[in-house]
């Protein structure tokens, strides 16, 4: 561990070091060609990126199959530790669904409703770690909020992480991609032959991720760029510096709220819409841009008021 004063710091040593771009600077520029070839070639790049990147020569790119067969294969105890996270999970965003309303202000009927995005797309890590908790985090809140499709996509492997794929069954997804790094966020964004895109991408991962997930937002809406972790503690004279642990950045496993799925519609119950214009990969799942021109920018995408 790297014990730092912060008070000690020079002031570019200080900003250095609660800078949170964590290398997603040096590689934008390959980011953005990944980007433009998935959309370019869709399910062609996806492939070859994944036996460039990955060591895997992918078949099926659609595995939600495998997904529900891992959830059958694993050990019991590990399914019910699976399904005691989802019942918890479930049932704590359940609480936080916003409640329709409308009154009268003096003869102005004015109010709001909520409704769900079309569709999300959830990064769930893989390769070197298995994080089946990130899975359930990421699509459970969507199922809550009632997005209609949730779609994950997952690292590329020999034999992917079975205990992600049963998590990743559990949580509800209704469609699993073994994609990983900057090209699932572009096709999850763009969509392909194989893989149909999303309203919105969300979900941990690294700084080619990070790096996508900056180059697609504004086609798509994203929850956030993270950043590397860090930790730091403060303290006054009465205070040891064990007392109050702090996080400098959100936790890449954080859960999202059903807030981060719901569209605020305002007077007159109409949706935000966002403009946008898409040369996509002209195929069944890749939608032209004027059929989703009611879908919210990322900050209403994540916030229950206006």
């Amino acid at each position: 561990m790297n014990v730092r004063n912060v008070a000690e710091l020079a002031p570019d040593a200080r900003s250095a070091l609660f800078e949170r771009d964590a290398g997603v600077g040096a590689v934008r520029e390959d980011v953005a060609d990944i980007v433009d070839q998935v959309r370019q070639e869709g399910d062609v790049a996806l492939r070859r990126f994944a036996s460039e990147f990955d060591d895997v020569e992918v078949g099926n790119i659609d595995i939600t199959d495998a997904a529900e067969r891992a959830y059958d294969d694993i050990d019991d105890d590990v399914r019910a530790a699976i399904e005691d996270a989802a019942e918890n999970i479930r049932a704590f965003h359940e609480r936080q669904r916003p409640e329709d309303w409308r009154e009268d202000f003096e003869g102005r009927e004015l109010g709001r409703r909520f409704r769900p995005l079309e569709s999300a797309g959830v990064y769930a890590p893989g390769g070197t770690a298995a994080y089946p908790s990130s899975a359930l985090m990421g699509v459970i809140p969507a199922k809550v909020a009632g997005v209609e499709h949730v779609a994950v996509a997952t690292p590329p492997a020999d034999e992917v992480n079975p205990v992600t794929l049963a998590a990743i069954h559990a949580a509800g997804a209704d469609a699993v991609y073994q994609v990983g790094g900057a090209q699932a966020i572009a096709a999850l964004a763009y969509g392909t032959e194989t893989v149909t895109a999303t309203d919105i991408v969300v979900g941990p991962g690294n700084r080619w991720v990070t790096a996508a997930k900056a180059e697609v937002r504004g086609d798509v809406a994203i929850d956030f760029l993270a950043g590397r972790r860090k930790s730091w503690s403060s303290r006054t004279a009465t205070q040891t510096p064990t007392s109050w642990p702090r996080t400098s950045s959100p936790r890449p496993n954080t859960t999202k709220t059903p807030l981060s799925w719901l569209s605020p519609t305002t007077k007159r119950w109409q949706r935000p819409s966002l403009a946008r214009s898409r040369n996509r990969l002209p195929s069944a799942n890749a939608r032209p841009s004027s059929a989703r021109h009611s879908k919210t920018t990322p900050r209403e995408c994540f916030s229950h008021a206006r």
